[in-house]
C-alpha cells in the first residue's frame, strides 16, 4: 500500500451508516455488546455506546474509532440482511403468513372458501376486505 493509498484509507470512512439502517446497525452491534462479553477490546467504547447509537454520525465515528476490519465487515453482512429482509417483507415478493387455527375453524373456513371456489386466503380477502378497510 503506497503512502497515497494510507491516507486516503485514513480519511475515508470504511462504510456509510445511513438513517435506513441505523435500526439494523444498532440491533446487531446491542446484540453483540450483550451476548459476546469480549467482542471489543475496550472497555471505553461500551460505556461511550449509549451516547454513540443516538444518531447514525455519531455511530459512524464510534464505529470508526473501535470496530476492526473483521468488525465492520461483519457489521456491513449484518446490515445487507437486513436489507434483504426489509424487501422481502414488501412488494410482490411478500412473503406468506403462517396462522394457527383450531381445527374446527379450518374445517369451517375452508369449507366456505371451497363452496366458492376460492382459496383460503382469497375467501378472507374477499369477504372482508371492505369491512377492513372501515376500520
Amino acid at each position: 500500500m503506497t503512502k497515497r493509498d494510507q491516507v486516503t484509507a485514513m480519511t475515508q470512512p470504511r462504510y456509510c451508516l445511513s438513517q435506513d439502517d441505523l435500526t439494523a446497525v444498532r440491533a446487531y452491534l446491542q446484540r453483540k455488546l450483550a451476548t459476546q462479553p469480549f467482542w471489543l477490546d475496550n472497555l471505553q467504547a461500551e460505556g461511550e455506546w449509549d451516547q454513540a447509537k443516538r444518531d447514525p454520525l455519531t455511530l459512524q465515528h464510534w464505529c470508526e474509532r473501535w470496530l476492526d476490519e473483521d468488525q465492520w465487515r461483519a457489521l456491513k453482512a449484518a446490515v445487507r440482511a437486513a436489507r434483504k429482509r426489509r424487501r422481502d417483507r414488501t412488494g410482490p415478493r411478500t412473503p406468506p403468513v403462517n396462522v394457527t387455527l383450531s381445527r374446527r375453524a379450518w374445517l369451517i373456513l375452508s369449507e366456505l372458501a371451497r363452496h366458492e371456489g376460492l382459496t383460503l386466503s382469497e375467501w378472507l380477502i374477499h369477504r372482508h376486505y371492505e369491512e377492513w378497510l372501515k376500520l
